[in-house]
């Protein structure tokens, strides 16, 4: 057995890194105490050790992938980002944010305050911890981000309650995701640039950061999803008994946060894996498999459809009336469509949520919650368009039942089942779909690797598309909303909506134009 060697340059690494900690957790003290005191700073050492024992926890499962060393910094910079963002909550929303109970106690949305202060009162009381999952609280239906709260309060909170515990744990959680997203995109598509493109693709994202920043089980659910996504790429690459039992592990781990997403992960892991079949399969013998894998899509599709069409129908009524409630312009455009209509745009109006236009026009909100919504609003408008991309890629290749086209078909299934669920809503529709990221992203590079071998103007035209679409409509709530826009009541709706379907006319003839055309080989 080998001797570890201690050399001084370990020793200068040991030595700063306890700096580091111990000046973050004296750090993360005097922001909870309002900067008056750093009572408790141990408590925020040992959660910091917790965490890094989890990121060795998650590097130990990628130990075979060659990890290169600009990617474990990577993970320590989005780890970084999502505590200083989180930091920048508990103190910046009492100062900035609105008068209201939950920004004043540095939350960044009502769930979270919600369910934080229910841990806080079980971690305090004689109750066992186990009884979050039986229904302790109403505001965590399933139990395990509010059982892991209780127990890290009850451990390590003392008697004063201080909310930036838990953030160090989900910052930690959240930024492992980069790690588990690289390793499963590399083995996907294998090819280290790629897998480089959407480490950095999620680890600046913005609702991936909005999530990991806060108490939120999305923080959790992201890795999770990454991680299992890469066992089950690696179990069926190499068939290990090991890598089964991790799978089974990592579920009952997700279902105890949230089993409504391991059931949408199994499916879309499901249909990803139908995929690699199919494209393992010998080409004689393709014709007839890929008879059985459209039967099995379509089953699949119709299943769930028939599953989740009663529980989502029933909630979108009621997301449908909140959103006409909150938006003049789904106010103005429901007052031209015929009712049948109604569901259909509120989910497409959905999709696109977080708008840019409407965030960059948004009147009567704090100064720093506008930016926010265009710091989201351009990460969603960036990855939707990447989306609508490979989309038109699967479509054109004909790659319906490979791996990318499996990947296509299960990521609309997420986006419309969010949009669905939660109809135009500014939180809870990003934050569902946020939890397959990672799927997204991937397809995004699988479609940006065809784009730069192949070279056509496809990708050029769809971001002009974009940018002009983007600009009507911010015409178009200049002109509604903004008191100090030169449009503003100068330009009636329907000139603007004619202005809208026209362009919309001129430039999908544009795209159609490449769309037609060979490609060009370089």
């Amino acid at each position: 057995m080998d001797k570890i060697r201690i050399t001084p340059a370990k020793v200068w690494g040991i030595a700063v890194a306890v700096v580091v900690l111990a000046g973050l957790a004296l750090l993360l003290a005097w922001v909870s105490h309002g900067c008056q005191s750093v009572i408790g700073w141990h408590r925020f050492l040992l959660t910091e050790v917790i965490s890094l024992a989890i990121a060795w926890a998650g590097f130990r499962l990628l130990k075979n992938e060659d990890i290169p060393a600009w990617l474990t910094w990577l993970v320590a910079g989005a780890v970084a980002l999502r505590l200083a963002t989180g930091i920048f909550w508990a103190a910046a929303l009492p100062v900035w944010g609105y008068p209201n109970q939950i920004q004043q106690a540095g939350y960044v949305m009502f769930d979270p305050f919600l369910r934080d202060g229910d841990a806080w009162e079980l971690a305090q009381s004689d109750e066992p911890l186990i009884s979050a999952f039986w229904g302790y609280s109403p505001h965590d239906q399933y139990g395990g981000l509010l059982f892991l709260s209780a127990l890290l309060y009850r451990t390590l909170g003392g008697n004063i309650h201080q909310p930036l515990l838990v953030v160090v744990v989900t910052s930690m959680a959240s930024g492992m995701a980069v790690l588990f997203a690289w390793g499963f995109i590399q083995r996907l598509w294998g090819y280290q640039p790629a897998a480089r493109l959407a480490a950095w693709g999620l680890a600046l994202y913005p609702e991936a950061v909005l999530l990991g920043s806060s108490q939120m089980r999305g923080a959790f659910t992201i890795s999770l999803g990454a991680a299992l996504a890469y066992l089950v790429l690696r179990f069926y690459q190499e068939r290990k008994r090991l890598d089964l039992l991790l799978i089974a592990l990592l579920a009952a781990v997700t279902a105890a946060f949230t089993w409504a997403y391991l059931f949408q992960l199994a499916a879309v892991l499901g249909l990803l894996t139908i995929g690699l079949l199919l494209a393992d399969i010998d080409p004689q013998a393709q014709s007839r498999w890929r008879k059985i894998g459209w039967a099995v899509l379509a089953g699949a599709l119709l299943l769930t459809g028939g599953v989740l069409w009663p529980f989502l129908s029933s909630m979108n009524s009621y997301q449908t009336y909140l959103t006409e409630r909150a938006s003049g312009l789904v106010q103005a455009v429901l007052g031209r469509l015929p009712e049948f209509l109604h569901i259909p745009f509120v989910v497409s109006y959905g999709v696109v949520r977080p708008l840019l236009p409407a965030a960059l026009m948004e009147t009567g909100t704090a100064q720093l919650w506008q930016v926010v919504a265009i710091w989201r609003a351009i990460g969603w408008t960036v990855l939707l368009t990447l989306l609508v991309y490979a989309t038109l890629t699967v479509i054109r290749s004909r790659e319906w039942l490979t791996p990318a086209g499996m990947l296509m078909w299960g990521n609309w299934l997420i986006i419309l089942v969010a949009s669905f669920r939660a109809g135009g809503d500014l939180w809870d529709n990003p934050r569902y779909r946020a939890g397959f990221v990672v799927f997204q992203i991937a397809l995004v590079v699988w479609a940006l690797l065809q784009h730069q071998s192949r070279r056509t103007p496809l990708l050029r035209r769809l971001i002009v598309v974009v940018a002009l679409m983007e600009i009507v409509i911010t015409l178009w709530y200049a002109s509604r909303y903004s008191e100090s826009s030169l449009l503003a009541g100068r330009v009636e709706t329907r000139v603007l909506i004619g202005m809208a379907i026209g362009m919309a006319y001129l430039l999908l003839d544009w795209l159609w134009e490449v769309w037609m055309k060979k490609e060009r080989k370089p």
